[in-house]
């Protein structure tokens, strides 16, 4: 099985205790606008293609909720399950308990085999910034895709391997970059046909912006930290507007970018 790059330790160092590190988002403008307009197009097309009204949806790597609830909160008749092995997922509990919403969490490592009950169960199969974290992530995918109705849609979200986004980020962001494996966007769109996948689709998620530091601990990472805050906001924003209107166009500079298929 695929060999990770990162451990569990480090994703329960990264989430941390305490407070939820990540527990709002803003649907009208930035990233979570784009993946609006991305699950309201693969969930209409979903339903349509498996005659259903109700989806059932689950995030694999869903961390401490925070698109378990986007979910929950923006989309109606879907059931939300996510998986996670790190102790994150103990905030992920909390999250529905204290926003009154319905999760079906699984604490659980998706290098084992799935619980039987799981086969071929989900509508749509969703992963945020998870392939890229293992040398393999051709054994990710098919990993699920056993959890993928035939049908369905496997919909995976990763940060922009390409271009100056990916430069400037491995230039200056060398510590979180260390964590992930490039996938390039022909890369990307090639594993997911080589999966079995069909109808295989690209998207660009979010507007140009310039990668910033992801811990600053340095004088000099700190400076180019708020560099790339003045330049994103209140250079980058005045030339795009608040909110991304097409995903299919191949914007410059976004970073965040998708593909999705079909089982």
């Amino acid at each position: 099985m695929s060999s990770e790059v990162t451990s569990k330790e480090y994703w329960d160092q990264y989430w941390g205790e305490g407070e939820i590190k990540h527990p709002k988002y803003n649907v009208n403008q930035g990233l979570f606008h784009s993946y609006k307009l991305l699950l309201e197009d693969c969930f209409e097309k979903a339903r349509q293609r498996l005659n259903v009204d109700r989806l059932q949806i689950i995030d694999c790597g869903c961390g401490e909720g925070l698109m378990l609830r986007f979910i929950a909160e923006q989309f109606e008749n879907v059931d939300v399950y996510g998986i996670e092995y790190s102790d994150a997922i103990g905030k992920a509990e909390r999250m529905a308990v204290d926003l009154d919403l319905s999760f079906n969490l699984i604490r659980g490592d998706l290098l084992k085999e799935w619980e039987s009950q799981y086969l071929n169960k989900f509508d749509v199969v969703l992963s945020l910034g998870l392939i890229e974290h293992f040398e393999d992530p051709g054994e990710i995918l098919a990993q699920m895709i056993k959890v993928l109705k035939p049908g369905g849609a496997l919909v995976t979200i990763v940060p922009n391997f390409n271009g100056l986004f990916h430069v400037l980020w491995q230039l200056y962001d060398k510590a979180n970059y260390a964590y992930h494996i490039p996938i390039s966007h022909n890369e990307l769109s090639v594993l997911h046909q080589q999966s079995g996948l069909n109808e295989v689709a690209f998207y660009t998620l979010g507007l140009p912006t310039v990668p910033g530091v992801h811990n600053a601990s340095s004088i000099g990472e700190r400076i180019v930290r708020r560099v790339t805050m003045v330049v994103n906001q209140y250079i980058l924003r005045r030339i795009f507007p608040r909110r991304q209107k097409n995903i299919l166009k191949r914007y410059p500079m976004v970073s965040t970018v998708a593909c999705v298929g079909i089982k």
